[in-house]
């Protein structure tokens, strides 16, 4: 069960990678855009651990993203509040599966790897909170979703949903 939620995680830290990467091409604000990277560095790190414990169960690894995503079209349509508001809810909707993995780890030392992985990603929520606050891209607190109950349909893993409780519709 151990080996399948660290895979899972695993996967789902390459899409929130890959999902940065691209946002990094829209970030005109130099702020955002070193928040942006930090984000993407300290996620990294998240992945290398995940991918060293995953190495030790003999579990092949997900498809890895790519190192760099570039688009070259720059369109003036999305703005830095847009590329904050979509980082910004892909950790929102991040936490509820991370703190799934620490709470149904069977065993100690895995529930002690979630809880460390879990640790570092409020680090990185409360880090983005404290920018879109200080640029007037968040107001006040954040409600963060219960674990796909309570929804409409089910989110994706950056927040776009149907419903009208979903944290897009908070910010």
């Amino acid at each position: 069960m151990e080996a399948g939620l660290m895979s899972e995680q695993l996967s789902a830290v390459y899409d929130f990678m890959e999902h940065i990467m691209v946002l990094m091409n829209y970030a005109k604000d130099a702020e955002l855009h070193k928040v942006l990277q930090r984000m993407l560095r300290q996620t990294g790190r998240r992945a290398e651990q995940l991918e060293k414990n995953l190495s030790e169960y003999n579990v092949a690894l997900p498809p890895r993203p790519p190192v760099q995503v570039t688009i070259t079209e720059t369109p003036t349509s999305i703005s830095d509040a847009y590329v904050f508001k979509r980082a910004f809810n892909s950790i929102v909707w991040f936490l509820p599966d991370q703190m799934f993995c620490f709470k149904f780890s069977p065993t100690h030392n895995v529930r002690i790897m979630f809880k460390d992985l879990l640790l570092k990603e409020l680090d990185m929520f409360e880090e983005l909170q404290r920018f879109g606050l200080r640029k007037k891209l968040v107001t006040g607190t954040t409600r963060i979703p219960r674990r796909a109950s309570g929804y409409e349909r089910e989110p994706d893993r950056y927040g776009s949903s149907s419903s009208l409780e979903s944290p897009e519709n908070q910010i």
